[in-house]
């Protein structure tokens, strides 16, 4: 028997799930408590607000994953990536979509493929101007890509 912090009462091992964490192994709340807790409305829509306030933690946390399974360098960090109101490519307005990928969806391109994800070297663009960066044959398309990166290679002291 165990105790359920969340319910208050002692309940059958099999009632907890694994966590190493803890000094028996067990979770200190029940399957039931640990259930009800996580799909209620309130604690999802808790959840969805911590992540837009936390949008560009949210992108750092994809490219550090990306990174790791690339094999190439990693260096970010929440202020390094700052999302536009509008696509600095595309000039169509970018937002945030749940669930899957649009055309407006922020993505953080790799200005040098090779150079990882460190600073410097992203930006966040639209989805749809990645995926063109990616496999355009259009030359219009193409050189408004090529236009996007070189002035994103310039030194900063030179933007000002």
């Amino acid at each position: 028997m165990k105790f359920c912090s969340g319910c208050q009462s002692s309940k059958p091992i099999e009632a907890f799930s694994k966590n190493k964490a803890m000094r028996d192994g067990l979770a200190n709340w029940c399957k039931g408590c640990h259930r009800r807790l996580y799909t209620s409305k309130e604690n999802l829509e808790r959840r969805t607000l911590r992540r837009d306030d936390r949008w560009s933690h949210s992108l750092v946390i994809e490219c550090r994953a990306r990174a790791r399974k690339l094999g190439v360098a990693f260096d970010l960090s929440d202020g390094d990536l700052v999302v536009p109101e509008k696509c600095p490519v595309l000039g169509i307005p970018l937002f945030r979509t749940r669930g899957k990928v649009a055309d407006n969806t922020p993505t953080v391109d790799r200005l040098i493929g090779h150079l990882g994800y460190v600073r410097g070297n992203v930006s966040v663009i639209s989805w749809r101007a990645n995926c063109l960066k990616r496999d355009c044959d259009d030359p219009a398309v193409f050189e408004a890509i090529a236009a996007y990166i070189r002035r994103s290679r310039r030194p900063r002291s030179a933007v000002a």
